[in-house]
């Protein structure tokens, strides 16, 4: 099939940091090289307050507003408002693509809507991760009424990556082992069952004014408030931490949690040795500078991307 016009649909990533946002811009930059590249960001909350960043050389940016899931939807999906839909419909007919690419398999409902819409088009889902994965690890640790919630996202997670797994698309995966899962447990077509492993750009060089709360510390980075990564911090502090404080004490060393988004972790903890610091200007400087990182994720996808930035550091990975 030949391509002349792409709609690429993404959160924003320009000028923001992140293993997820590296991935953004390595496929962001990669369909503009080939193909003629329109953008639409979805935009979340936190974009009520604060302004997107643009590249100078952005093609034509559109826009839509993910609005909150309500009880009987799995928070880790995109929803949308009817206007935000028919926004969506409008743009898709005005320009008639012939590629609609989505990050995200939490986009599956645009993806939908793309496919009727342009019927003649083809789909592509950067999948990044499955999210039932981390609803069911954490059902199996506890299966008590008070943990219900995560067998009930389990279940409602399943249901919609079932749903998204039948449908003609381009699904493409971080590692071969999600997409195996998928074709497995899915019956996701194989030929429509694609590996784009995570890239990484060139390291810039280290800010000598950056400067830690404290001197010596272990690094535990990422977006926090990703599900994986909600998960990770909540594994820390509960099942690790308490195994390694006397030595942290002992070598007068810290976890440091840093990322943006820290306002969706539960921050009341009783870990004297480790401190939410949040979102930082230079991330290569916080590795830089740390003993080593620590990834306490059990199911995370974009954790590759995360080894390559500490690797380009020459810094341990745990």
């Amino acid at each position: 099939m030949s391509l002349s016009k792409v709609l690429y649909v993404d959160v924003p990533f320009e000028g923001e940091k992140g293993g997820d946002k590296n991935r953004s811009q390595f496929l962001w930059k990669t369909l503009c090289n080939h193909y003629d590249v329109d953008l639409l960001l979805l935009l979340g909350d936190e974009y009520r307050t604060r302004p997107i960043k643009r590249d100078k050389n952005d093609r034509i940016v559109h826009s839509l507003v993910i609005r909150s899931a309500n009880l009987f939807n799995p928070r880790a999906i995109h929803y949308f408002h009817q206007y935000q839909i028919e926004k969506f419909k409008k743009v898709l007919k005005e320009t008639r693509y012939d590629l609609v690419f989505f990050r995200f398999l939490s986009c599956f409902e645009l993806a939908s809507i793309a496919h009727q819409v342009l019927p003649n088009a083809r789909i592509a889902i950067d999948v990044d991760m499955l999210f039932s994965r981390i609803s069911e690890l954490s059902w199996k640790e506890d299966r008590s009424i008070h943990n219900r919630y995560h067998l009930f996202e389990m279940i409602k997670l399943r249901r919609y990556e079932l749903m998204a797994f039948r449908s003609d698309f381009l699904f493409f995966f971080t590692n071969s082992i999600e997409r195996d899962l998928a074709v497995k447990r899915y019956g996701l077509h194989v030929d429509n069952a694609l590996v784009n492993p995570n890239m990484m750009p060139a390291t810039k060089d280290i800010q000598e004014s950056v400067k830690p709360p404290v001197e010596r510390f272990i690094l535990f980075f990422g977006s926090l408030d990703s599900v994986a990564n909600i998960d990770a911090f909540e594994y820390l502090k509960s099942q690790i931490y308490s195994s390694i404080e006397t030595e942290l004490m002992n070598h007068d060393c810290y976890i440091l949690v840093v990322g943006k988004g820290k306002l969706k972790l539960h921050e009341n903890h009783n870990c004297s040795r480790m401190i939410v610091v949040g979102e930082v200007d230079d991330m290569a400087s916080y590795i830089a500078l740390s003993q080593f990182v620590i990834l306490p994720l059990r199911i995370a996808s974009g954790t590759r991307t995360r080894i390559l930035e500490s690797a380009s550091q020459a810094k341990a990975v745990i």
